[in-house]
């Protein structure tokens, strides 16, 4: 069962070369610790990307992915624990396995990939 994330109203305070970092709020019913940096998006997002990337191969006519190959990329996503859980997921995190999954199924280079991304 997932977490609905509420915060508890107490900080996680990481030490960093002996530097308290900004404090971070913990979820009371799980203690996951907050994501305040760099903050994931929802599976609907790299769906969308996924089209970007098939309908601009499409128009140029440079490669086609399959709905057959969206499938299993979305299925690939949807298989990893937390990918949707922006509460503590990061985005970096999120893009790597979204690179990984297109490219193990397109074949596409991860460069081309990551250039759909929005920064």
């Amino acid at each position: 069962m997932r977490c609905s994330h509420r915060d508890s109203g107490k900080d996680w305070f990481p030490r960093l070369d002996n530097k308290i970092s900004s404090p971070h709020p913990v979820c009371g019913g799980c203690g996951a610790v907050k994501n305040i940096g760099d903050r994931g998006k929802k599976l609907g997002y790299y769906v969308n990307t996924l089209y970007e990337i098939k309908e601009y191969l499409e128009e140029r006519k440079k490669g086609k992915i399959t709905e057959a190959q969206v499938r299993l990329i979305t299925k690939r996503l949807e298989k990893v624990e937390g990918f949707e859980d922006v509460y503590w997921f990061r985005r970096s995190t999120q893009k790597d396995i979204f690179v990984e999954a297109v490219n193990r199924y397109t074949g596409l280079s991860p460069s081309f990939i990551e250039s759909f991304l929005a920064s």
